[in-house]
Formats: structure tokens, C-alpha cells, sequence
């Protein structure tokens, strides 16, 4: 039996990821979740994940610190602490579909299981919780209800243009145009 190319697997999926990222970009808006199957596949599943078989040593940078709390109004004369700080800027307007999400990331290397148990959009919310919610019940159909990560996740509304985009989508397709770029750079020279 003939041992299996895992290094061409990870540059196809690689090359999956980058393609349907760009696809959501134009406004193909379930592309993200080919982006979230491709991460699952990437990052999750303990040392069987496709990353750290060809690179062990692997590493994601780590994203910006969090913002502080901010203050809004629910009801009138009313005031709750709510934290929506998605690591990065939200740019709305533009091209189709009308709203990005752009991360910061930060010069700090952090392993493959430090990086997914960062939070992201919501204190709740990990980055591994937020791929596999979306890869393993959303994408997949198999939930009557919606997770909670990806309710939190999915808190703001847009109006105009981006109207029907879902947060949780954006970050999904940031978070995987960030493991795309890293893998490539690692990859080099190797």
C-alpha cells in the first residue's frame, strides 16, 4: 500500500481554503462554510489534524489583545456591559457582499491549541468552538437548534448591503485567510 502525500493534501486544502474565502468575498455566501470544514480538517482532531502531521512544529500568531468593555443602552435608562470586540475592525460598505472583517494579528507565536483556545467575538466563544460548531452543526444540518457559540457569535445585525451576513461567517473566513497564510509561509523552504 502506498503511503499518502500529506504534504500535497495540505497544499489542496490550502488551495480550497483560499478559493472559497475569495468566493465569500465576492458573494458566494455560504462559502464559508467550506472554509470551516477545511479548518476542521486542519487544526481540530487532537494530532490527527492535517497541520501538525506535515508541520509538527507548527505555529498561528496570536490576535490582538482584547478591547475593553463597552457600555450601551439596552432600554432606556437602562445600561448593560457588553464586549463585542471581534479582534480585529468590521469595514461595512464597499464591493459585494457589502461588509469584512479584517483580524490583527500580533507577532507572537502561539501553538496549534493555544491559538484555538483563544477567544474570538465574544469572551464565551473559542476559536475551536467556533469552527467546530460550524463545521460539525451548522454546515452539517444536524441540529434543530442553533449552537450557542454560534448565536453569541452572531449578536449585531447588519442593515444596507451587507443585510443577511452573518457575523460568525466573517470570522470563520478571516480565521481560515490567517491559517492559509501562515501554513504558506511555514511551508517555505521546506
Amino acid at each position: 500500500m502506498a503511503e499518502r502525500d500529506l504534504r500535497r493534501a495540505l497544499l489542496d486544502d490550502l488551495e480550497e481554503i483560499e478559493h472559497s474565502a475569495d468566493a465569500f468575498r465576492k458573494g458566494r455566501h455560504s462559502a464559508y462554510q467550506t472554509c470551516a470544514i477545511q479548518m476542521r480538517n486542519l487544526l481540530l482532531r487532537g494530532r490527527r489534524g492535517l497541520l501538525l502531521r506535515v508541520l509538527p512544529e507548527a505555529t498561528l500568531r496570536a490576535l490582538r489583545p482584547p478591547n475593553a468593555e463597552v457600555t450601551r443602552p439596552d432600554r432606556p435608562g437602562e445600561y448593560s456591559v457588553v464586549r463585542f470586540d471581534p479582534r480585529g475592525h468590521l469595514e461595512l460598505g464597499g464591493e459585494a457582499p457589502g461588509a469584512r472583517l479584517y483580524l490583527d494579528f500580533i507577532n507572537e507565536p502561539l501553538s496549534v491549541e493555544q491559538w484555538l483556545n483563544q477567544w474570538i467575538l465574544d469572551p464565551k466563544v473559542t476559536i475551536r468552538a467556533l469552527i467546530e460548531k460550524t463545521a460539525d452543526d451548522e454546515v452539517a444540518h444536524t441540529n434543530n437548534e442553533i449552537d450557542e457559540a454560534i448565536k453569541r457569535a452572531n449578536f449585531f445585525r447588519f442593515a444596507g448591503r451587507p443585510q443577511g451576513m452573518q457575523l460568525h461567517a466573517m470570522t470563520i473566513v478571516a480565521l481560515a485567510e490567517h491559517v492559509a497564510q501562515r501554513t504558506r509561509e511555514m511551508l517555505v523552504g521546506r
